[in-house]
């Protein structure tokens, strides 16, 4: 068996030249590829909202209502401490278009991947709308807990042309 150290100078360097290659090609997106932004022309921003729990919007020319019910389960890293993990808060929207039955979605401040799926989205449809949660403030202070009136949930609210 042969070990990394018995390996000679210009065998090294050609391994660390592959693997810095690889990584460097890795990085880069294919040539062609469309930013995110543009990726579906059939779908534009309907607009951008900021809502404490209890306050509620009607998208203008949508009939769209959009209710932040509560902010739960705040685990996130407190901005005064050192953490392993950033943790994470679920934000609960009541949404309701017309006559239609409303919908309540929950949604994370830090969405994970897992098994196959989003564990915790950020992000949710109603309908031909995508709701996403862009931020939640304020960030959480070592040792002090957040009343329900202070959170300030963003949300960027966009919608599938059909």
């Amino acid at each position: 068996m042969m070990y990394y150290w018995d390996w000679t100078w210009r065998e090294k360097m050609k391994v660390l030249f592959l693997l810095f290659s690889l990584i460097l090609i890795g990085g880069q997106e294919p040539r062609g590829s469309v930013p995110e932004a543009s990726a579906n022309p059939s779908t534009v921003v309907v607009g951008e909202v900021s809502l404490r729990p209890g306050e509620r919007t009607t998208f203008a020319g949508e009939a769209l209502t959009m209710e932040l019910i509560s902010v739960s389960n705040d685990s996130r890293c407190p901005a005064d401490a050192a953490c392993v993990r950033r943790g994470n808060a679920e934000v609960n929207v009541k949404l309701t278009q017309g006559g239609r039955p409303a919908s309540f979605l929950r949604l994370h401040t830090a969405a994970a991947p897992g098994r196959g799926k989003m564990e915790h989205p950020n992000e949710a449809n109603y309908l031909n709308y995508t709701i996403r949660l862009t931020d939640l403030q304020p960030s959480p202070k070592a040792g002090a807990a957040i009343p329900q009136k202070s959170y300030v949930a963003t949300f960027i609210v966009s919608k599938e042309i059909r």
